[in-house]
């Protein structure tokens, strides 16, 4: 028997991933590959990218909480079959600050739109590798 065959948290493994990401895709590191040319390290640069990945990361840590925070919700029985779509447009409300384009209803199924929902796959460890990976 193996003990210690996986990983303590699955965002762990994400998060090691996300970091290298982060490492190779810096400018100075694509200038030196030959992807990246005439790039001065100027600190409108700098503000350009740090913004980039605040978008990036930042803007997704509420939607990467919401998903698992409904489907947990969904799965405990404690929002209503014929609630589920007004649930998760609460959820959006709250933690995400948007809306619905236009009017929602229970005939509608938005949470189905991402993958993770429909296929029962968590979610929560793409949430806790955004925080691991700085």
């Amino acid at each position: 028997k193996i003990t210690f065959r996986g990983g303590a948290n699955p965002g762990f493994h994400e998060a090691v991933g996300d970091t290298i990401a982060l490492s190779v895709a810096t400018p100075q590191h694509l200038q030196k590959i030959g992807l990246l040319t005439d790039y001065e390290d100027t600190e409108e640069a700098s503000i350009n990218a740090l913004m980039n990945m605040a978008l990036e990361r930042v803007a997704f840590l509420p939607f990467g909480f919401l998903i698992d925070k409904w489907r947990w919700d969904v799965f405990s029985g404690s929002v209503d079959e014929n609630e589920w779509n007004e649930h998760w447009w609460n959820y959006r409300k709250l933690y995400q600050k948007v809306k619905p384009p236009i009017e929602r209803t229970e005939d509608d199924f938005d949470p189905g739109a991402k993958f993770h929902v429909a296929a029962n796959s968590q979610y929560i460890n793409y949430f806790v590798a955004h925080i691991l990976e700085f």
